[in-house]
């Protein structure tokens, strides 16, 4: 019943989120061309490994949610002696990564506040 309703406003959010962080060193993930996403969860990629730690320190500190992507599968546990190939951008991507607050409830200037301290740990 409220789907469409949740999935307008996380494109909203998505949207904020380009605009605000535009010229900043974060490069938001987006759709690719031919494609629609659900932008259901909202992840920058940070210039560097230590860049990625500030932004999370930024964020959490006021209580912003965020964390880095989801350890690769290749990384855990189980999965270490299986066979693979060198996993060098998956890794990169990893290390880089910060997931944004991307709850549909979140207001417009909820959504500021995040990209502006985002923003501020990056640079």
């Amino acid at each position: 019943e409220q789907l469409d309703g949740f999935a307008a406003r996380k494109r909203e959010i998505a949207a904020l989120y380009r605009k605000r962080l535009e010229g900043s060193a974060l490069r938001l993930v987006w759709e690719p061309e031919g494609a629609r996403s659900n932008f259901w969860l909202n992840t920058v990629i940070a210039p560097s490994p230590e860049a990625q730690e500030r932004v999370l320190k930024n964020l959490n500190a006021p209580g912003f949610g965020s964390r880095p992507l989801w350890a690769p599968a290749h990384r855990q546990p189980m999965y270490a002696q299986c066979p693979r190939a060198e996993m060098e951008v998956t890794d990169r991507l990893w290390r880089t990564s910060v997931s944004l607050p991307s709850s549909a409830s979140l207001t417009d200037a909820e959504v500021a506040a995040v990209a502006d301290v985002a923003r501020e740990g990056a640079a």
